[in-house]
């Protein structure tokens, strides 16, 4: 899965990981600590700040180990469960990461982000019906949530529906002007439908927004190419090529061909 898609619980999490461990403690556990050092909520904490820090190190078969461990000792540990469906989708292993997502839901059911990246885990692995159900529910849950809406739209274009796609993805930059990704998938649709130039101003717009968005860099040029400017196709090889040789590459195969890669 798209590293810039999936929405991770890193950064200032250890705050909020310390005050859940201590939710765990006064909803799941008796007051006195089992006797099995492996269980219960400072248990569930250690294992969790090991997964993390594996996840951080991109360690991901450990960190999946250490969220298990943590999910084995406090079952009702809904953040371990979305973790753990982070490390297995980043591995692109979809079927477990959506077991997990579900789980996390099943925890914690106003947990948005696991709806959103369930949705994700269902449209990578070819189910888009299966991702428009769950992220709908994320969008009227948190109707201002403008990642549910982008991952929605890539729902939408997966199944082949670019117009719907690009309406809610249109949705996704109404509540987040500069939200570099959205214009970047919107700028897909448009040239899924071939409307290459509106696919181009939604793709430098990403630009504006985000400078280095390897996705629409690479789109862009594959984008002129398509259309013939090959000038231009190269420009945009020139930024690839010092960033991302493996995009580059492709990039530079697409210019030779002279179409997009779909």
């Amino acid at each position: 899965m798209d590293p810039n898609l999936q929405e991770s619980s890193r950064g200032p999490s250890i705050a909020s990981t310390i005050l859940l461990a201590m939710v765990i403690s006064l909803t799941s556990c008796s007051a006195t600590q089992p006797e099995n050092p492996n269980l219960g909520p400072r248990a569930a904490e250690k294992f969790f700040l090991q997964g993390e820090i594996l996840a951080e190190q991109g360690r991901a078969h450990e960190a999946i180990d250490a969220y298990h461990a943590a999910i084995r000792a406090a079952p009702d540990f809904a953040t371990a469960y979305y973790d753990l469906g982070n490390q297995y989708a980043k591995l692109g292993r979809y079927e477990p990461a959506v077991e997990a997502y579900k789980r996390a839901i099943q925890k914690d059911s106003q947990m948005v982000k696991a709806y959103n990246n369930l949705g994700l885990a269902y449209t990578a692995n070819g189910e888009p019906e299966k991702a428009i159900v769950v992220l709908r529910r994320a969008t009227g849950i948190y109707p201002d949530y403008a990642r549910a809406w982008n991952s929605l739209g890539l729902a939408y274009d997966a199944r082949g529906e670019h117009s719907k796609a690009i309406l809610t993805f249109k949705e996704a930059i109404e509540i987040e002007p500069g939200y570099s990704d959205a214009y970047n998938n919107l700028g897909v649709a448009y040239a899924n439908l071939d409307l290459y130039r509106e696919a181009e101003d939604a793709y430098q717009r990403a630009l504006r927004s985000q400078a280095d968005n390897i996705n629409a860099i690479f789109n862009l040029g594959q984008l002129y190419a398509a259309v013939g400017e090959k000038a231009k196709a190269e420009e945009q090889l020139a930024i690839l090529t010092a960033v991302d040789p493996w995009k580059a590459e492709a990039l530079r195969n697409a210019i030779v061909r002279g179409k997009p890669i779909r």
